[in-house]
């Protein structure tokens, strides 16, 4: 039994890393696409088994978020030295302030509901930028970006899983 167990996680890992997941993993990453394209393109484009194309987005796009929340400061006191950077920073800093003034009213739950309601703009890149130009505690912001990014994740696998059935 533990032998067939092994083998099992084995040809997860070794299906993991030489084949679709990678590529979704990655995706999830990505400021653009994050798991708003890449989860439904794991499960109607690739025809990958719902399940794991879930965590595999919702892990990855968790990840980033997290990561995000911690580096952040940093990288915008390296990159605001830069003329360019700087007016990019600054350009993306007031959008995110302007949009978190839509979601006042919800006060604790505005960056949750702000990263998991998958509309364009909206995600764990964006809300971990929200999170740092509103001043937000960084253990919170983190713990709201993976429940935004699994809110978001179980909304994109209802409509992917809804489409598929439409489409047949």
């Amino acid at each position: 039994m533990e032998l067939s167990i092994n083998n099992q996680f084995l040809s997860i890992v070794s299906d993991f890393i030489s084949n679709e997941y990678l590529l979704l993993f990655i995706l999830s990453l990505l400021p653009i696409t994050e798991l708003r394209l890449s989860l439904p393109f794991g499960i109607l484009v690739l025809n990958l088994p719902w399940q794991l194309v879930f965590c595999v987005c919702v892990l990855s796009n968790s990840i980033i978020g997290i990561l995000l929340v911690y580096i952040l400061e940093w990288a915008i006191g390296v990159f605001s030295k830069i003329l360019f950077f700087k007016k990019t920073i600054n350009y993306f800093l007031n959008r995110s302030i302007k949009k978190h003034e839509k979601y006042e009213k919800y006060k604790r739950f505005a960056l949750v509901l702000f990263v998991g309601i998958p509309f364009p703009g909206t995600g764990a890149w964006t809300g971990a930028l929200m999170s740092y130009a509103i001043g937000l505690d960084k253990k919170y912001s983190s713990l709201s970006i993976v429940i935004g990014v699994a809110l978001s994740g179980v909304i994109m696998t209802i409509l992917s899983l809804s489409g598929k059935v439409i489409l047949g």
